[in-house]
This record gives structure tokens, C-alpha cells and sequence, in this order.
């Protein structure tokens, strides 16, 4: 799971049906960094950063019942 993929799944305009399918990709991308990078790389600090960013615009934007 990439940017790319979550982009033309976005474009595509019927993909993302619910909002847990939408963060489900964005959790996944960054699982994945964690994954397959070693902790002390950019690439597995800047996911956790990402992430943190990801879910505050999620909390702000999004009303939960």
C-alpha cells in the first residue's frame, strides 16, 4: 500500500464506500513502512509522524457517533 494506490483508488470515486475502508489503506501504508524499514531510518520515523498528523485531522474533521 503506497500514496499512489490510495490516490487512484481516490480518483476512482467509488472505492472508498466507508470511512474505515479509507483509513484501513493509510493504516496499512504505514504498518508497512514500519515493516520494512529498520526503526532508526527516516522512512519508519517519518511514518509514525505521518500518522500522528493523520489521525489529528481525522479526530478534528470527523464527527464520531
Amino acid at each position: 500500500m503506497d500514496l499512489s494506490l490510495i490516490k487512484k483508488r481516490l480518483d476512482e470515486k467509488n472505492f472508498y464506500l466507508t470511512l474505515d475502508i479509507f483509513t484501513s489503506d493509510f493504516k496499512r501504508m504505514f504498518a508497512n513502512c514500519r515493516t520494512y524499514n529498520a526503526a532508526d531510518t527516516i522512512y519508519y520515523k517519518l511514518a509514525n509522524k505521518l500518522e500522528g498528523a493523520f489521525e489529528f485531522l481525522l479526530s478534528k474533521s470527523v464527527v464520531m457517533s
